[in-house]
């Protein structure tokens, strides 16, 4: 395509048609595994991981969404390696960091935080968000749950943190929502 080679509105355009086919795969390749996962056809494929590599990759893979914000990470000296499916933990935490930055305004910060804490390795992901209300709180997890205060204002399919509570409970994990209240983050 030798247009697209010297036009670079073209090539633009090509390379964000490209980007949005590659995510709505990736979606529908989530949506299929995490399926499975819940049905006990899917098996996590363990293997020794650098939590500090997962979340990286999680972040790359991403950083066109995250773009719009300011990232603070952070990773304790002692985090040991992790048995477990490096790219299922890797989309779950994806799947976190679209969250915190599709509910945050842009330009505020997002922190991910992964330390060692008694024998369980904890990643947080705090935001400047809109914040989770008790309600919500109560039905976050259930497969295509969207806030009615989201709906007509935030994008999305409902099955984002559905898919990430979904691979982190395969690997015996939790995920666990803490907010000061609707609109504190």
């Amino acid at each position: 395509m030798p247009a697209v080679a010297t036009d670079d509105r073209l090539r633009s355009l090509v390379e964000a048609v490209r980007d949005e086919v590659i995510r709505l795969d990736g979606h529908i390749r989530n949506l299929l595994n995490a399926t499975r996962v819940t049905a006990g056809g899917l098996t996590p494929r363990l293997e020794w991981s650098d939590p500090r590599d997962i979340v990286n990759a999680a972040i790359k893979a991403r950083a066109r969404r995250l773009a719009a914000h300011h990232l603070e990470i952070g990773f304790d000296d002692d985090l040991p390696l992790l048995k477990v499916d490096s790219g299922l933990i890797e989309e779950a935490c994806g799947q976190l960091l679209e969250n915190a930055a599709k509910y945050s305004p842009s330009g505020s910060t997002i922190s991910v935080q992964t330390r060692y804490d008694r024998g369980h390795v904890v990643m947080s992901i705090i935001d400047q968000g809109v914040g989770v209300t008790p309600d919500e709180q109560r039905h976050l997890g259930r497969k295509s749950f969207r806030s009615p205060r989201h709906q007509a204002s935030v994008p999305g399919s409902g099955l984002g943190f559905w898919i990430a509570s979904t691979f982190i409970r395969a690997h015996d994990g939790t995920v666990e929502i803490a907010s000061r209240g609707q609109g504190l983050g």
